[in-house]
């Protein structure tokens, strides 16, 4: 089978078709092939640096990542509330909060993304802390493309293995309750 696949249009009745292409492989020199979504999935970035938002999505341009971006810890709340997000990556520091505010506010949520951190400045204490409270990795700026891709795919990879085992312990249950 070739990477693209005719499929019908969801949204129109008849002979309508549109060409779908898989996501090529992504892979970095030394690793084996990272893990990535094979649908559209979007990925918060939280970021005062504008420069931050641009290399991310020079980074997942040609993926299945959809970057949403917010400035500020209320911008990133208003896109929390709204949309599903499986992985945020999140500056240390913030103009009106922090990446533990940020953290605090997801850990709450019913499928919470996987943080991963930023910081020009990261040390063995902030890797510490942010793994001790839950977050998923740290990341230094300027940014590295392979470490990148590297620690949203492993995040999404962990948060989807995540999800697919509570589904499915849910469907179990499901199952069991309608047959007693």
């Amino acid at each position: 089978m070739s990477s693209q696949e005719a499929t019908p249009a969801s949204s129109v009745t008849g002979a309508t078709w549109t060409l779908t292409a898989s996501p090529p492989p992504l892979v970095i020199e030394g690793f084996p092939e990272v893990p990535q979504p094979r649908t559209s999935t979007m990925l918060l970035t939280v970021s005062a640096c504008r420069g931050n938002h641009v290399f991310l999505e020079q980074v997942f341009c040609d993926t299945n990542w959809e970057l949403r971006e917010a400035r500020t810890y209320r911008d990133a709340l208003k896109i929390l509330c709204h949309d599903r997000m499986p992985v945020v990556i999140c500056e240390s520091c913030l103009p009106d909060g922090n990446w533990k505010d940020i953290l605090s506010q997801v850990a709450v949520l019913p499928d919470a993304p996987r943080l991963i951190v930023t910081s020009r400045e990261p040390d063995e204490s902030l890797w510490a802390e942010v793994l001790n409270m839950g977050g998923y990795d740290v990341l230094a700026t300027p940014f590295e493309k392979d470490e990148v891709i590297r620690a949203v795919s492993w995040a999404w990879q962990s948060w989807e293995d995540e999800w697919s085992r509570v589904n499915q312990r849910w469907r179990k249950h499901r199952v069991l309750a309608q047959s007693a």
